[in-house]
This record gives C-alpha cells, sequence and structure tokens, in this order.
C-alpha cells in the first residue's frame, strides 16, 4: 500500500501506513492471548475488533477503488491515510464484528452456498477489481450493521 499511494509523498504516508502495521501487529497478538481466555460469551461467537485478514481487505479498499474506476482522479495521498490509520483503529477497537464461528450449514442448504461460492469465484476471475471492491464495501455496511446492534461503543 505505501509503495501504491504514497510513493513521492510526504513522511506521512509512511507515518499512515506504520502505524497500519503497529495495528495489526496489536490485533494479532489480542487475538493469540484471547484464544486462551475468551469468558464474554459474545467473544464465543464474534470477534473483538476487525481480524487481520479482513484489516488487509479494507486497507486495501482504496486500491480497489482506483482499479476499479480507471477514469476517476486519482485518490489523495491524504485521505488514503486516513482510511489506513482508520482500519487499523477498526482492528484494535473493542466492537464486536461479524464471526462465522459457530455457523451452520445443513444439508439442505448446501446446494447455495455451492452455487454461492461457484458465483464469487467466477465474478473474481472475471471482474477481480468490482468484486473486491463489492466485499470491501459489503464488510464496511457488515460492521455499521454490527456497531449498530452492539448497543454501546466499545471502540
Amino acid at each position: 500500500m505505501y509503495f501504491w499511494a504514497f510513493q513521492g509523498w510526504s513522511r506521512a504516508g509512511w507515518i499512515a501506513a506504520l502505524i497500519y502495521a503497529v495495528c495489526c501487529v496489536m490485533r494479532l497478538a489480542r487475538f493469540n492471548v484471547g484464544q486462551r481466555a475468551a469468558t464474554d460469551p459474545a467473544e464465543k461467537t464474534d470477534f473483538v475488533g476487525v481480524p487481520s485478514p479482513a484489516g488487509a481487505m479494507l486497507a486495501l479498499g482504496p486500491m480497489y477503488f482506483s482499479y476499479t474506476f480507471d477514469a476517476a482522479p486519482a485518490l489523495p495521498p491524504a485521505l488514503v491515510a486516513l482510511w489506513l490509520v482508520g482500519v487499523g483503529a477498526l482492528m484494535i477497537s473493542r466492537m464486536p464484528t461479524p464471526s462465522f464461528k459457530k455457523t451452520t450449514i445443513y444439508a439442505e442448504h448446501a446446494r447455495y452456498i455451492v452455487l454461492g461460492f461457484v458465483a464469487l469465484v467466477a465474478a473474481l476471475l472475471s471482474f477481480p477489481w468490482t468484486t473486491l471492491l463489492a466485499l470491501d464495501l459489503a464488510y464496511v455496511a457488515a460492521l455499521a450493521v454490527a456497531f449498530r446492534h452492539s448497543g454501546k461503543s466499545r471502540l
């Protein structure tokens, strides 16, 4: 992300990338410690904060946007830097985020899951940037719904 968005920009881009990386390390450390002592029932069904792989997908959102809309003007580096810092903050937040830990797929629904997975793979192969951007936006929407339903801010 640094080489894509901040090449030739001020040192603020380096700082934003460093903040994101440190937040990712902190998130992974909390995940490792949290696996040993999950006392809150919500922690067993939800993640606390955005997981690192989802954070990586979100961090690349400006790149997905840029490659999806080639004719659009380049995103300002300051906006990309703010996005990276914001994603980092979401990773270390205490906000409950959706998880598939306790999801059960029943046999009568398996065919729809397989069909959806095949459609997703086909879309990724045919329209990679658009599909990745759509997945990013869907995840941001899921985070907004989770935040709204959490009842209180645990950022």
